[in-house]
């Protein structure tokens, strides 16, 4: 077997291989015996189909049959033979098959880059320290208890953290081509929390002052200035004036953190206290989260600043596909529903450039891989499988055995597990200074 090297790119390469006729014959004459041996021909009993006439018949397309059956294992044996690491598949031509000749055919494809990652004792992270205080842990179960808050009916007077249900009109001012009504300027039973920031910004201050003092059955005006380049056209840049309605005033009566509440939220057993243990749990691993996430963040950024290279456009266009199948899912998820969405909702342009990045990180973060021989490490696959699963409670083991059994799943997994080992790796040779924080800074609690 021959093969021929050319440059056509950067990392464009074009193979040109050339198998010898005379490896392909003995092969070719085999599968015409077998072809004879059950061929039916007019005039002719199975089997006796004289050898010329099948080879006449049938010669070319079992030559092309032999020839297709020989691309693959030459193709991969020229790669090895050339040391080549293709990225993406490639578009394969023939080039001849005529009998007597060589078969012939060009591969064409990019490689990846070849390249050294640099930088790596350069590399300067800044890594946040911070525990959960009882302070925080506060924090967070008072806004359990605002998110389980039970609203009630009152007659009095509408105050802050209220929340009333109004109807509202919106006009401006009117014009020889307008009577003063715009899209979205009317509204039934809306709900709002006075003063908790719960409206739009261009409502909350002169809605909660409006509202602040009301009562059901009232009628109060509101003044709403909305901002150059606003969304709505008609209302950008004017000022529009608001009839509400206040059809009920409703207070909020917060559940007290007791066994009950525990229960509500399902925990069976333990009430109070292990709804405390769990939450500082959760919030635990939120924290750790958000920390990797943000030195994960600094590394990547680091290295691929100080690693350009040269992008197979191949693995862009992988990438942009699998984006765009994310992006209809979470169409789907959203409202859609079950429809199959055409591809030209998203074109390749709105994920060119993240596709082009994400590929940079994987090429680095890939060399280092290859460069260490790093696998992932078995004992961390599992741990983050527990911490995966530990979200489900009680079904915590149906999911892990759902992941064990799930191939994809577990791949991802070890992805994950491997990219973790990366910047661990990366972190023993940088320079790394370590912040104090807390958990309000870090997570935006």
């Amino acid at each position: 077997m021959k093969v021929a090297v050319e440059n056509t790119s950067t990392l464009g390469r074009k193979l040109t291989v050339s198998i010898p006729t005379a490896d392909l014959e003995p092969k070719i004459t085999e599968r015409l015996k077998e072809v004879s041996r059950t061929v039916r021909l007019p005039g002719f009993r199975p089997g006796k189909v004289p050898a010329n006439l099948v080879k006449s018949r049938f010669g070319p397309s079992i030559r092309a049959e032999v020839c297709e059956k020989e691309l693959q294992p030459s193709y991969a044996k020229a790669l090895e033979q050339e040391n080549l690491r293709p990225a993406g598949m490639p578009e394969i031509n023939p080039v001849t098959m005529e009998e007597g000749k060589d078969f012939e055919y060009t591969a064409e494809f990019e490689v990846y880059p070849e390249f050294e990652v640099q930088g790596i004792d350069k590399l300067k992270v800044e890594r946040a320290t911070a525990e959960i205080s009882d302070a925080d842990l506060e924090d967070m179960l008072g806004k359990l208890q605002q998110q389980h808050t039970e609203w009630k009916d009152v007659e009095r007077e509408a105050a802050a953290g209220d929340r009333v249900k109004v109807d509202f009109e919106g006009k401006t001012r009117k014009s020889e081509d307008n009577d003063g009504t715009f899209p979205g300027n009317t509204a039934t039973d809306a709900q709002f929390v006075i003063g908790k920031g719960s409206m739009p910004d261009e409502f909350e201050e002169s809605f909660t002052e409006a509202l602040i003092g009301a009562k059901a059955g009232d009628e109060v005006k509101a003044k709403v200035k909305f901002p150059k380049g606003y969304r709505t056209e008609e209302v950008a840049n004017k000022t529009a004036t608001y009839t509400i309605t206040v059809k009920a005033v409703e207070e909020g009566v917060e559940p007290a953190i007791d066994d009950e509440f525990a229960t509500k939220l399902g925990i069976e057993e333990g009430g109070a206290d292990k709804l405390r243990e769990e939450l500082k749990g959760n919030m635990e691993r939120e924290l750790d989260a958000t920390i990797k996430a943000k030195v994960k963040e600094q590394v990547v950024e680091g290295l691929t600043a100080a690693n350009e290279v040269d992008v197979p456009g191949a693995l862009v266009t992988q990438e942009i596909g699998r984006l765009r199948e994310e992006a209809k899912q979470r169409a789907a998820q959203y409202g859609q529903g079950n429809v199959d969405l055409p591809d030209d909702i998203f074109p390749d342009e709105m994920f060119a450039e993240q596709a082009r990045q994400r590929v940079h990180v994987g090429l680095v973060f890939g060399e280092i891989i290859r460069a260490n021989d790093l696998t992932a490490d078995e004992a961390k696959v599992e741990e983050a499988l527990d911490a995966m699963v530990a979200q489900y409670g009680e079904q915590g083991d149906a999911f892990k055995q759902y992941y064990r059994s799930n191939q994809q799943a577990m791949a991802g997994i070890e992805s994950s597990v491997l990219e973790d080992q990366v910047v661990e790796l990366v972190l023993s040779k940088a320079k790394v200074t370590d912040k104090a924080s807390t958990f309000a800074e870090l997570t935006g609690a």
